[in-house]
């Protein structure tokens, strides 16, 4: 591929040496600085013909439907068949075709009209050159315009706030965006360019799934808390690389809803919360912390409480009197999930007690378990009674972090 400086008139004559003097009519002609592209979009283009690059081979150009491409662009000089060599203008002053109106001084980028550019609401990614002409629109145009040489690359400006969606579409004018609502978020679409950073703040709780095309740290899909904030790398062919998050640890449930269990001696759920596939992947950690107050039992009575993952119990307190009068307490439950593999977890726990007078109690303990944390699974806490009557207990809290 070279440059070269054209002659608006063309000889009939031959190049070589020639002792023939040729004076072409307009010999003060204006020159336009070209370049020497292929053709390789499939199709015949024409003048004026907005152009990108095509990656697939040397010295290529095709066309595009995407807005604000940020790859090179040119438009086309002369008519050029597909697979013909031709001369294309990358910058300087030149014809456009556009699609839709366009004032004098906006910016301009590829549009999802192929061969023609749309003129942007603001300067930003994408920008290729700047009208000098306008165009009245809706349809199509052309315009004289001035080809900056080189697009305009994503800045550091904040974006307008965007809800999660499963295929989260991002625009072309930022880099950083708050992502609302709750959808899960399976993959990223922005017109990016290799190396382009992107930088995600969650207004809430979202569920990031792990993909070919979403690469999460760890390969863990993770559910984000509200104000955490992700970085991402795009590597091309549509895949984001995760390559910084804000916090190793996040709240992904707190509960300060009260629940009490004051009479009859069945198995009872005082909390329960439900944790999406993934969260707790290979390694990952979960640490649940719980408060219980009026916690009321007499002589020869005992409280069981049971921390579950999914159906399966990995913790169990015995609190048991033995002898003495009932006595409101406070008790807290410190517990954490270790989960060496999606199918191999371990589990610890300790329990505070306010006053323990006439109370046994073992205060650490321990267990282990082998479900899938590939799939949803549920974190539930349990109370159970040895007696029907006289008895009580009320969970005031219950926080569960994600380490």
């Amino acid at each position: 591929m070279s440059e070269h400086l054209i002659h608006a008139f063309s000889s009939a004559k031959s190049d070589g040496p020639d002792s023939t003097l040729v004076r072409p009519s307009n010999w003060n002609a204006q020159h336009t600085s070209v370049q020497r592209l292929t053709n390789n979009s499939g199709s015949t283009v024409d003048a004026d013909d907005v152009l990108v690059q095509d990656t697939a081979g040397n010295s290529l150009f095709a066309l595009t439907s995407v807005a604000g491409v940020l790859g090179p662009i040119a438009i086309s000089n002369e008519t050029i068949v597909n697979s013909a060599i031709g001369n294309v203008v990358m910058r300087g002053f030149h014809n456009v075709k556009v699609q839709g109106a366009v004032s004098i001084g906006q910016a301009l980028r590829t549009s999802t009209t192929s061969k023609r550019a749309e003129a942007m609401a603001s300067y930003g990614p994408g920008a290729f050159g700047i009208a000098f002409e306008s165009a009245a629109g809706p349809g199509a145009g052309v315009i004289k315009a001035y080809l900056f040489g080189k697009t305009q690359q994503q800045n550091g400006s904040k974006g307008v706030d965007v809800a999660s969606i499963n295929a989260l579409i991002l625009g072309t004018s930022s880099s950083y965006y708050h992502i609302t609502g709750t959808t899960t978020i399976t993959s990223i679409t922005q017109s990016s360019i290799p190396g382009s950073v992107l930088i995600l703040e969650f207004d809430s709780t979202v569920q990031l799934t792990s993909s070919a095309s979403l690469l999460l740290a760890g390969g863990s899909s993770v559910v984000t808390s509200a104000g955490q904030v992700f970085v991402f790398v795009y590597e091309g062919s549509s895949v984001w690389r995760e390559v910084t998050r804000s916090g190793a640890t996040g709240i992904i449930n707190r509960d300060l809803t009260s629940t009490s269990l004051s009479t009859g001696t069945a198995e009872t759920t005082l909390y329960t919360f439900s944790l999406l596939g993934g969260i707790l992947g290979d390694n990952g950690l979960l640490h649940s912390l719980f408060r219980f107050n009026n916690v009321d039992f007499a002589d020869g009575e005992t409280l069981t409480l049971r921390l579950k993952y999914g159906a399966t119990t990995l913790l169990t307190f015995v609190l048991a009197m033995a002898g003495g009068a009932s006595v409101d307490r406070v008790i807290d439950i410190e517990a954490w999930i270790l989960a060496t593999a999606t199918n191999a977890q371990q589990a610890s726990g300790h329990i505070f007690i306010s006053t323990d007078t006439n109370l046994s109690v073992s205060r650490v303990v321990h267990g282990t378990g082998a479900i899938d944390s590939t799939i949803a699974q549920d974190i539930v806490l349990t109370a159970q009674f040895s007696v029907g009557t006289t008895v009580g207990v009320t969970l005031l809290t219950a926080h569960t972090i994600k380490i």
